[in-house]
């Protein structure tokens, strides 16, 4: 198995793009059961929150010629801090060990006795999409970045249950949300730009703290890299400090983004 193609999996289970800072122009939309301004400030009320958040974790997908059948692990994360992932493959042997913060990600390869530490943003370049560590943190409990009135060009009901908003950037970068009419929760994100397009399913809403979180995350990705995956949670904790321990064994050799 091809660790560093483990690793995009990794860490693409939550990649897409997120549009860069721009104009946004709003068009005029039907009358509705909410207003746009109501929609957006009860997505807002109903935004996961936490201070530590942590779930074993289940992957399983492919990539290119490459198939994953079943990865498992946990995940940790401090928000706002870190990010911090240990993989295990066969009878639950770690593989993989990494660690993200706003500025840089170390990985550490059990398997090949290698690590990895370079900037977050060359390690984005390399996957083919821009995230920023806040990007990549909302996308893995299912929260909507930056979402204002403002920034919205569409907003319309497409059933009972969905409601659907879309805003446009820069460079034809498009964000399309559908948002549950009962939980203001999204249940489906579509993004498309010049680099590629992406499309995610959240599902298995379950409630922790008095909190909703999707629970399985469905990732279709085209871009420099063709990823499909399923993302699962369970045994999940909210605001229990966790270690993430990243010690670097002396015999490991440091390896580099080609």
């Amino acid at each position: 198995m091809n660790k560093k193609r483990v690793l995009i999996l990794l860490l693409s289970g939550a990649v897409l793009w997120l549009p860069s800072c721009a104009s946004w122009r709003k068009t005029p939309h039907a009358d509705m059961p909410l207003s746009l301004a109501q929609l957006v400030e009860k997505v807002e009320e109903n935004a996961f929150r936490y201070e530590w958040f942590s779930a074993r974790l289940s992957l399983q997908g492919e990539m290119g010629n490459s198939t994953f059948p079943n990865l498992g692990g946990q995940l940790r994360m401090e928000k706002d801090k870190a990010i911090w992932i240990s993989a295990n493959a066969f009878l639950g042997m770690e593989v993989v060990r990494l660690k993200i913060t706003p500025d840089s990600v170390l990985m550490i390869n059990k398997i090949e006795s290698t690590y990895l530490a370079e900037p977050l943003s060359a390690l984005m370049q390399k996957i083919g999409v821009h995230l920023s560590f806040s990007d990549v943190q909302n996308l893995l409990v299912g929260n909507v970045a930056n979402l204002t009135v403002q920034q919205i060009n569409t907003l319309q009901q497409i059933d009972r249950r969905t409601y659907r908003i879309e805003r446009h950037g820069e460079a034809s970068q498009m964000e399309q949300y559908d948002i549950l009419s009962d939980l203001f929760k999204i249940s489906n994100l579509r993004k498309s730009g010049l680099n590629g397009q992406a499309v995610l399913d959240y599902e298995d809403f379950q409630t922790i703290g008095n909190q909703r979180i999707p629970t399985t995350i469905d990732v279709n990705l085209i871009g420099k890299q063709r990823l499909s995956a399923v993302v699962s949670y369970s045994d999940m904790t909210l605001n229990q400090p966790k270690p993430m321990p990243m010690r670097i064994a002396e015999n490991y050799e440091r390896v580099y983004l080609r």
